[in-house]
């Protein structure tokens, strides 16, 4: 074998591997054990989202669940966003590295949802993050609190309810 053909196998073995691994949607946690998403993202999506309902409760005299937006590009900036005006949750689902970042960033955006129910809300969150920035935002910061704390629970859920599974 030559140079050329040596390499045009070794290039096709790689993108093979990688389009096996986007076609199962095989994701790392960063316990670095994989995880096969057994659902679509968007049924994962929601999945979570309903956890969240279950565990973190709804706000006061609210009976509508957010709307869900899929993006499936990864944003440069986000990984998430939250629209009070709509309650609409959007998620970059390909900007994460691992279901459970993924799961993670879903809470993240639900307590949003629970913290900010109107344009008054919203207009505070602003003027506070244009004066303080993003890490030291008390409603970003409780976000993350609750992120991290509920991401290991909601992911083991995940997977007692067969909608992810070890490889």
């Amino acid at each position: 074998m030559n140079t050329n053909e040596i390499f045009w196998t070794c290039w096709s073995i790689y993108m093979g591997a990688i389009f096996l691994l986007w076609v199962f949607k095989v994701k790392k946690t960063e316990d670095n054990v994989i995880y096969k998403l057994n659902c679509t993202k968007v049924g994962y999506i929601n999945a979570v989202v309903h956890w969240c309902v279950a565990n973190l409760g709804m706000p006061p005299k609210v009976k509508k669940l957010p709307n869900i937006e899929v993006k499936y590009y990864k944003h440069n900036k986000f990984f998430g966003l939250y629209y009070s005006s709509g309650t609409q949750i959007c998620i970059y689902v390909n900007g994460h590295e691992s279901l459970l970042s993924l799961t993670n960033t879903i809470i993240h955006e639900y307590q949003h949802f629970l913290d900010i129910r109107n344009a008054s809300d919203q207009k505070e969150y602003a003027k506070l993050l244009a004066t303080i920035g993003y890490e030291k935002h008390p409603l970003e910061i409780t976000a993350r609190k609750a992120a991290d704390k509920y991401q290991d629970v909601c992911f083991d859920e995940m997977i007692k309810s067969g909608l992810i599974s070890k490889c």
